[in-house]
């Protein structure tokens, strides 16, 4: 089930956990320090451990040889440390019981949960009115009663309601100028009249008409140049709606693009990564596209890593109005705050300031109305291999271009197996411009994407450059921190280390068909490759965990001397074994070296085969990245 942010907070302030063995009580989300999480007394420290951490490690595994502080994971800043150490020092002499962990519900004496209680707790700090007789203690029939006080709640069974509750129903007629409030009408009709009943027909079926033609339908159901058309227009040039309820919309239609179009994708916006650049750098697979990347100006974007609040990017995107100025002005809502901002800033925010003059900031993609033919990606494609339009098959290069571009300005959520639209004009860009020295122009790029995303009801892409934008764009507005102001579900932005895939050989450099090797020798060598290769991945993993642990040891060690703790003496922490060294005596052995399975020297054998790497990079070691 979800729940939603404020759901949240009032049952964590309602709820301590009393921690006993810990094998129940979750170590960073449970309130189990002195009636506090330690979301609540290290909020720097909290957001450095990734979400699949909080909501698995318990009190007791975290507590054993205090196992959460390797939860702790990117690079930390000074308040982190300051509050890692008065953390360290509030843990250090907790205790656990056999006891079960039991939860306390604030609400009653006993601490245990009623759903009295809980009703009651809804109801703290309100004030009684006595309205209510009004309408539950006239002599009005039932019936009339219950309509008065749906009425009061905005909570009629009107066309408008149905066509939000039931797409389908009521929904047949298109909108005309946004919906019609029928409850007021009736109500409206119901005042006493002098008119004759002649008259009194007349007027119900002329507001009937007009009723009729002003159905509300779902934005959901609408079609695009509807959709279009409802958001070019300005919201925020008219005073906020006090009638919405929910005070993070300017009005009823952005609440319902929120709800109907943005809340039901099961991804909730479309996945990216930050890209591990100093991995490509140092190996000879990647070393072409690196060049490229460097020569469009990616570097910045690819690096940029920023954890992000994936209810605060639907928000944007439901709510965010594009101007149609120079300096492509929006404004949005973040929480209940009207925010403002360009694409200058957004550009400085990312990286990318921007420069005066029309073709100042690189080459653009999406000056031309309609897309290139699938056609122009022919020279891309491994020869006698791919179809233009699909991203199966495609030259190494263009191959890890893609990737990259996928994961920075093009991100997708749907069908990855196909290029489309402007990703096109991308790839073919790319191939055309790449050698001459120009960069392309980043901005341009995400602004467009960002405006298609919002007029074709799509996927929400750029979260972690959107929550970039929103947390300068707080700081600037109202002074102050986004994460001191409102509670954040973050969303951690991982780090990414792109793989070496394989690719097919070309078909004209394939052997002829009589030099077929023994099906027998093809598989073992298949199978002593992934046994090399799989052992030597453990033990380089297995080493990356023993010297960062020895790492870890010193800079806790150096965090306490500078806090005039007692510091154990040194010990082999200062030293860490080279790989080599050290694979030779705890790592996995090796096949022997002798080993060696031959098979004739020309393979794939056979037009359609494939081989692990692409030609000239038959003798890489699959460990160069």
């Amino acid at each position: 089930m979800q729940f939603s942010r404020i759901e949240l907070d009032a049952f964590a302030a309602s709820t301590s956990m009393m921690v006993g063995n810990g094998e129940s009580a979750l170590f960073w989300e449970d309130r189990w320090v002195d009636g506090k999480s330690i979301r609540e007394i290290a909020p720097e420290v909290y957001a450095l451990i990734s979400k699949r951490c909080r909501k698995r490690r318990t009190v007791q595994q975290a507590l054993v040889e205090r196992s959460w502080i390797s939860d702790i994971g990117g690079a930390p800043s000074a308040l982190a440390l300051w509050q890692y150490v008065q953390l360290w020092i509030r843990l250090r002499d907790v205790q656990l019981s056999p006891d079960q962990d039991r939860m306390v519900w604030h609400w009653t004496t006993d601490g245990q949960y009623s759903s009295s209680s809980c009703h009651d707790a809804l109801f703290q700090g309100a004030i009684l009115s006595g309205s209510w007789k009004l309408n539950w203690k006239s002599w009005a029939p039932p019936r009339v009663k219950f309509f008065i006080w749906l009425a009061c709640l905005d909570r009629c069974w009107t066309s408008e309601r149905l066509a939000v509750m039931s797409p389908g129903i009521g929904s047949s007629k298109k909108r005309n100028k946004g919906p019609v409030d029928e409850i007021e009408e009736e109500l409206e009709q119901t005042r006493p009249s002098k008119l004759t009943a002649h008259q009194q027909s007349s007027q119900r079926q002329k507001t009937s008409a007009v009723r009729g033609k002003n159905i509300h339908v779902s934005v959901k159901n609408l079609q695009y140049l509807e959709y279009k058309e409802l958001r070019d227009m300005n919201p925020y040039l008219t005073p906020r709606n006090n009638r919405v309820g929910d005070k993070r919309f300017h009005n009823k239609t952005q609440k319902e693009i929120f709800y109907e179009v943005y809340v039901p994708f099961k991804k909730g916006v479309a996945p990216q990564h930050a890209i591990d650049t100093g991995k490509m750098a140092a190996s000879r697979y990647f070393e072409e596209a690196y060049a490229m990347c460097g020569e469009f100006g990616l570097y910045p974007i690819m690096e940029l890593n920023k954890d992000y609040d994936i209810g605060l990017i639907q928000q944007f995107y439901a709510t965010v109005h594009f101007d149609s100025d120079a300096a492509k002005t929006f404004r949005w809502m973040s929480h209940e705050r009207l925010l403002e901002s360009n694409l200058a800033k957004f550009g400085s925010a990312l990286g990318y300031p921007r420069l005066p003059g029309v073709d100042a900031n690189g080459w653009r993609c999406h000056d031309s109305s309609f897309s290139q033919p699938r056609e122009v990606l022919e020279n891309l494609y491994i020869k006698g291999w791919g179809v233009p339009g699909k991203s199966a098959d495609l030259l190494p290069t263009w191959d890890i271009m893609l990737r990259v571009y996928r994961e920075t300005i093009g991100p997708k959520g749907g069908n990855l197996d196909e290029l489309h639209l402007y990703e096109v004009d991308l790839m073919a860009n790319s191939f055309a411009k790449r050698g001459t020295g120009e960069k392309l122009d980043v901005m341009d790029y995400i602004y467009n994407e960002m405006w298609s995303c919002a007029m074709e009801k799509k996927l929400p892409s750029f979260a972690p450059y959107i929550m970039k934008l929103i947390e300068d764009t707080w700081v600037d507005t109202c002074q102050t921190s986004l994460l001191h102001s409102i509670s954040l579900n973050v969303t951690s932005h991982e780090v990414k280390v792109l793989r070496t895939n394989r690719h097919n050989v070309p078909i004209e450099d394939v052997a002829p068909m009589d030099e077929k090797p023994p099906r027998w020798a093809s598989k073992l060598a298949r199978r002593m490759r992934q046994i090399f290769c799989l052992t030597s991945a453990v033990n380089h993993r297995q080493y990356q965990q023993h010297a960062e642990a020895k790492k870890s040891r010193v800079r806790q060690k150096s965090i306490m001397r500078a806090l005039s703790v007692d510091v154990s003496p040194p010990g082999s922490e200062e030293n860490i074994t080279p790989e080599a060294e050290w694979v030779s005596q705890h790592g996995m052995p090796l096949p022997p070296d002798g080993l060696e399975i031959k098979s004739p020297p020309h393979t794939p054998p056979y037009p359609g085969a494939t081989s692990n790497l692409p030609p000239g990079w038959a003798n890489a070691d699959p460990w160069d990245e």
